[in-house]
């Protein structure tokens, strides 16, 4: 309860406590003596020192009641946080981070060392968890099948008696590597046709990338099947496991920028292109080494180029993506 003082008089609170009703200011006490029954101020106090209200923080004047203090679908920062509890809740609904499961496929891949002929190395192993929290999800268990429909269907499937079920993790969504393309030695999409999976996504018009698969298992689960090759993989990351992984979080897409193209692009009919660039100039210099199997160039990129189908002229502004490890 806020009691008044009388006209004339000064009264001692602690720092955050009630202000008397019919208070004019607040004198620091570092900014104040009492010598007797009398408050004077000191050589540290302005001489207009207390200014009407100084000091004083009314109940309120952050925000509104029934005003929004935070929007819907964003991921909580500590301030965030801080202000929830200073409206009041002592709870929040939220979404997790999606959960999700990661299976390698690929007889010829190795986890460590330098190749021999006939061999390749793992290149998802190590970056594929680290993207994924990039984007938003946290991978909760991986596994590896070999280049062999049934051990990919086991791999996939929902059985838990199977060892080789990634579903023990009970996760939202499954990230596969290779096996996407239609050779003998490419399982994914004939798994998925066993496990009677609802394919959403089978092929993409882009270059890197075109055999990026998405679908929806029988339990509810999303498969988001990438590409082999490393770069192509990674371009179905952003493209399709990024925005995935956002609306499994209730958080809304960011918008594609622009940038101005330093080299002209011939048409490719029916196909989209992803180059990695470097800015310099101001101009969007198209990065070496992005071939569908290189990393050189995206390791140093500053962003990627959307190139149309139709292609583009030097100094014309096109699309770019955000490359996430790069973001604020």
């Amino acid at each position: 309860m806020r009691c008044p003082s009388p006209p004339g008089e000064a009264t001692f609170i602690l720092t955050g406590g009630v202000v008397p009703q019919n208070a004019v200011g607040i004198l620091r006490t570092e900014h104040g003596s009492v010598r007797g029954d009398v408050l004077e101020r000191n050589g540290s106090a302005r001489p207009d020192e207390p200014s009407p209200h100084e000091h004083v923080r009314p109940a309120g004047e952050e925000a509104e009641a029934g005003s929004e203090a935070l929007p819907a679908g964003v991921v909580l920062n500590p301030a965030q946080i801080a202000l929830a509890a200073v409206c009041g809740h002592d709870t929040l609904a939220v979404l997790r981070a999606p959960r999700v499961s990661l299976l390698m496929t690929g007889d010829e891949v190795i986890d460590h060392g330098l190749p021999h002929p006939g061999q390749v190395r793992d290149t998802f192993g190590p970056q594929l968890p680290g993207f994924v929290a990039m984007l938003g999800g946290h991978v909760d268990v991986a596994g590896r099948a070999k280049d062999d429909l049934d051990d990919v269907v086991a791999a996939i499937s929902a059985e838990p008696t199977d060892e080789l079920s990634l579903a023990r993790a009970s996760g939202d969504v499954l990230i596969t590597t290779g096996g996407t393309g239609s050779s003998s030695a490419d399982h994914i999409r004939r798994a998925l046709t066993e496990l009677d999976a609802e394919l959403i996504i089978d092929g993409i018009a882009m270059r890197p990338g075109h055999p990026t698969l998405l679908a929806r298992l029988r339990d509810g689960r999303f498969l988001v099947g990438l590409p082999g090759n490393p770069l192509a993989a990674m371009m179905a990351m952003l493209t399709v496991a990024g925005p995935l992984l956002a609306g499994l979080r209730g958080s809304p897409l960011d918008e594609p920028g622009t940038v101005t193209s330093a080299d002209a692009f011939e048409p490719l009919p029916g196909r989209s292109r992803l180059v990695p660039y470097r800015m310099e100039s101001g101009r969007a210099v198209p990065s070496t080494h992005q071939r569908s199997g290189m990393l050189r160039g995206l390791a140093a990129a500053d962003g990627v180029l959307v190139v149309p189908a139709a292609g583009c002229a030097a100094g014309d502004v096109v699309p770019s993506v955000a490359l996430p490890w790069l973001a604020g």
